[in-house]
This record gives C-alpha cells, sequence and structure tokens, in this order.
C-alpha cells in the first residue's frame, strides 16, 4: 500500500507543471534537464523564473495579469529576485493578459528570464529543457482561454 501511494505521488508530482505548490522547481525523473516550476509574482517584485542556457516549452499564468516578461543578466548566484526592467534597461519580451499561455523560448547563456507584475499577483507555471539549449529565435504564442 505504501508503495502505491508513493508511486501515486510521484507521478503526481511529476505529471504537469500545474501539479507544483507555489514557490517550487523540480526535476523530472529520469531526465535532469527538464525542469517544470510553478510561483506567485507579486507587485513590485520581479522574480527569476529560468536560468539560460534553456528552452521554456511552455509557460502559463493563471490571474488578471498582465505579466511582463524581460532577460536580465544572470549573476550566477541561486537567488531568485531580479533586478527591476528599468535598472536592467530590459524591455519586455513579452506581456501576458490574463490566463495567456508562451511556448517556446529560448533564454541564452549568461542570462534569466524576470516576471514582473503591476496589477494582480499572479501565478506562473512553466516547463522548461535546461542545459544546451538550441540557440535560435524567440517563437512565442499568446493564447487566451
Amino acid at each position: 500500500m505504501k508503495t502505491i501511494a508513493l508511486a501515486f505521488s510521484l507521478f503526481a508530482a511529476t505529471a504537469g507543471c500545474s501539479t507544483l505548490p507555489h514557490a517550487t522547481s523540480a526535476t523530472v525523473a529520469r531526465n535532469r534537464a527538464e525542469r517544470h516550476g510553478a510561483t506567485p509574482v507579486y507587485v513590485g517584485v520581479a522574480k527569476t523564473l529560468v536560468r539560460g542556457p534553456a528552452l521554456i516549452r511552455h509557460l502559463e499564468i493563471e490571474g488578471d495579469g498582465p505579466l511582463a516578461l524581460y532577460l536580465a543578466d544572470d549573476p550566477g548566484v541561486a537567488d531568485r529576485v531580479c533586478p527591476s526592467a528599468s535598472a536592467e534597461g530590459a524591455a519586455a519580451i513579452a506581456v501576458l493578459a490574463a490566463n495567456s499561455r508562451l511556448t517556446n523560448l529560448t533564454v541564452p547563456d549568461g542570462k534569466r528570464i524576470c516576471a514582473t507584475t503591476e496589477g494582480a499577483p499572479t501565478r506562473v507555471a512553466w516547463h522548461a529543457r535546461t542545459g544546451d539549449a538550441p540557440v535560435r529565435s524567440i517563437d512565442v504564442a499568446l493564447l487566451s482561454r
């Protein structure tokens, strides 16, 4: 019985981004390059989502949005706080409205993707492949549900 419960909990933890609790990041079983994460983003506090090199396969937001994504330099420390976009001199690479989704976003080596909101708190969930991400242009698909 304990084995079944353990197997079910491992399956639930790796089944998808939306099954993870707030402010988490986890590797998918058997593939350390595949990362899933979820975190809330609050007004005035920019947050690191993924460090490069990486390919964000999909990123979804839940909440009223809007949520702005921008690239910032990655100092190589494991903090989750990003400098503000204005401090970085960074323009938003995507602005997501309520319940939107973004796919196939490349994060170059030495950079990290940051999220910020000026509206209501927004929950962000993502699935990324880290490590030797292919170098290519940003391919963004915005969807409203």
